[in-house]
C-alpha cells in the first residue's frame, strides 16, 4: 500500500495556492544570494552586471549601501539609467568622480530624489554634477556630517557682492 501523501480532493484550491504564493519567485531567489556576495560579485563580473534587471541592481545596490561597501565601482556597476532614486546616503567611498561617471553615462537623467545624506566624498562639484545631469531632481537630500553640510551651505550660498 502507498502511504505517500497526496493532496485529497477535499482540499480547496485556495490552501494549495496559498503555499504556493508564499514560495519566491526564481529571480528574488537568485537575487538574495547574489546580495550575500555583492562585494565578490561586483570584483568578479564589474560591468556586465548592468545587464541585470533594474530591479535586481536595486536591491543590490541598496544591500551594497546599508552594508557600507557601496562605492564608486559598485555605484557603476549598479546603476541603471531607468533609475528615478538615487540613494547613496552613508556611502563615503563614493566621490564626485563617481557622480561624474553616471552623469557621463547618462544614469542620471531619470533621477527624480537623491540622498547623499552623510556622503563626505561628494563636495560641491559633485552636487553640481547632480543638478547639471538630474534635470528631473526636485528632492535632494543631504546633510549629516560637518563635511556634507559645509558642502551645501557653500553650493547654495549666494555669492558675495564685491565693491
Amino acid at each position: 500500500m502507498n502511504t505517500a501523501s497526496t493532496p485529497s480532493s477535499s482540499s480547496s484550491p485556495s490552501s494549495s495556492s496559498s503555499s504556493w504564493s508564499r514560495v519566491k519567485p526564481l529571480k528574488w531567489l537568485v537575487a538574495d544570494l547574489l546580495a550575500k556576495h555583492v562585494n565578490d560579485l561586483v570584483d568578479g563580473a564589474g560591468e556586465s552586471l548592468r545587464h541585470l534587471p533594474l530591479d535586481v541592481k536595486s536591491s543590490l545596490m541598496a544591500v551594497a549601501r546599508r552594508r557600507r561597501c557601496l562605492d564608486d565601482v559598485t555605484l557603476s556597476c549598479l546603476m541603471d539609467e531607468e533609475a528615478t532614486v538615487l540613494d547613496i546616503s552613508g556611502c563615503e567611498g563614493v566621490t564626485d568622480e563617481g557622480i561624474a561617471y553616471l552623469a557621463g553615462r547618462g544614469a542620471l537623467t531619470r533621477v527624480v530624489a537623491v540622498d547623499v545624506t552623510g556622503c563626505g566624498g561628494i563636495t560641491a562639484v559633485g552636487l553640481t554634477t547632480l543638478a547639471n545631469h538630474a534635470p528631473r531632481m526636485h528632492t535632494l537630500r543631504c546633510g549629516g556630517n560637518a563635511t556634507c553640510n559645509a558642502v551645501v551651505s557653500a553650493a547654495i550660498e549666494p555669492p558675495k557682492k564685491t565693491t
